[in-house]
């Protein structure tokens, strides 16, 4: 079979729920084509008119492609003028006979068939609260099966002529794999620390993040990709702590090793976002899980199994703090392993791919 994913964040270092699965996807025997976003346009992008093939191992490809034509002007139309060039040329490039999915993560572009085989069906898989964005009911409307990673989004879908397939994110066998010897370095170099896994974006609690590093040593791991003014002045302040690492962007498959040689794992989101409409399922926390450390978190995790056992969702700043100052000092953390066993064994890629197959040829 020949998957077509659509992302809307590059193929790199970091990888989300759209990596992971082209990634298993390809693992399973299909043949994966990793569809980036366009970058942003220059003028030269007029005359691009072919796509770019990387071939990253076995079975997965990443596919980039320039618009022909910028989206700022008249955006509605120029958008289905790409659409229909770039469908094109990915045509040319890929048309096949084998049965083809496309599986559509980026809510932003391909808001018609791709027209790529006779045998095409379309996953749309929701990963995000795309439920004011543009072209979303379009997509939805076309796609042959919708999938949403999060309870909190299934009320706006079921609205539809289709029923959505609720899927959870999932872990990869892969992070089960850790390096002894790279984790024993990391506790060497940092001692015991807390550490942040993910992007430093406007949803962070950035007050909180100082107050966590005026008690403990503090790792994040991401990037800075907030546009606030504010934001970026405390983080120039945070990171030139001496007991703050803030080592940017680590390769997906190295986090397993700074996550093992934590004491405790953190999500640092703003206590209210969720009251404010913002929502947040993140993949993170199943990667804290693979390394059975406990996960202090200030919203709403959506892994209810593991509620009170290895995670826990404070509500307010004290809580929080007093949660990872008590974790801090437990030298040996008591969990019920055979609870976090089953949970992650249910939680693997190839048992929602599954899932997700079955659905889709039900129909």
């Amino acid at each position: 079979m020949t998957i077509i994913l659509i992302s809307n964040e590059p193929w790199g270092d970091i990888w989300y729920s759209k990596q992971h699965y082209a990634n298993e996807l390809s693992k399973l025997g299909n043949d994966v084509y990793f569809i980036n976003a366009p970058k942003s346009w220059s003028f030269t992008d007029l005359f691009s008119w072919r796509v770019y093939q990387t071939k990253i191992k076995e079975n997965l490809s990443v596919i980039d492609y320039h618009n022909p034509f910028p989206l700022r002007f008249f955006p509605s139309f120029m958008l289905r003028l790409n659409d229909a060039i770039n469908r094109r040329k990915l045509k040319r490039a890929l048309s096949n006979e084998k049965k083809t999915i496309i599986w559509q993560f980026d809510h932003n572009r391909f808001v018609n068939t791709l027209g790529l085989s006779k045998k095409e069906r379309r996953v749309y898989h929701i990963a995000d609260p795309y439920m004011n964005a543009v072209n979303n009911k379009k997509i939805s409307a076309l796609a042959d099966l919708l999938v949403c990673t999060s309870t909190k989004y299934l009320p706006f879908y079921q609205n539809g002529k289709k029923e959505p397939l609720y899927i959870p994110h999932a872990i990869s066998e892969e992070e089960f794999h850790i390096s002894p010897q790279k984790v024993k370095a990391l506790e060497k170099h940092f001692g015991g620390y807390v550490l942040m896994v993910g992007g430093l974006n406007h949803d962070v609690d950035f007050d909180l993040l100082e107050q966590i590093s005026n008690q403990f040593s503090l790792v994040i791991l991401g990037k800075l990709q907030t546009k606030e003014s504010e934001d970026w002045e405390k983080w120039g302040l945070l990171k030139e702590k001496d007991n703050v690492h803030a080592l940017g962007v680590v390769h997906a498959k190295e986090l397993k090793n700074y996550i093992a040689a934590s004491k405790v794992c953190i999500t640092a989101y703003q206590f209210d976002l969720q009251e404010k409409g913002g929502n947040r399922s993140p993949l993170k926390i199943l990667n804290y899980i693979a390394q059975k450390k406990p996960v202090v978190t200030s919203i709403d995790s959506e892994v209810n199994e593991l509620d009170g056992e290895l995670i826990f969702c404070e509500k307010d700043k004290k809580s929080y703090l007093d949660r990872i100052a008590q974790l801090m000092q437990t030298e040996k953390f008591d969990m019920n392993e055979e609870l976090i066993i089953q949970f992650l064994g249910e939680r693997t890629y190839p048992k929602m791919i599954e899932k997700i197959f079955e659905k889709l040829n039900e129909d």
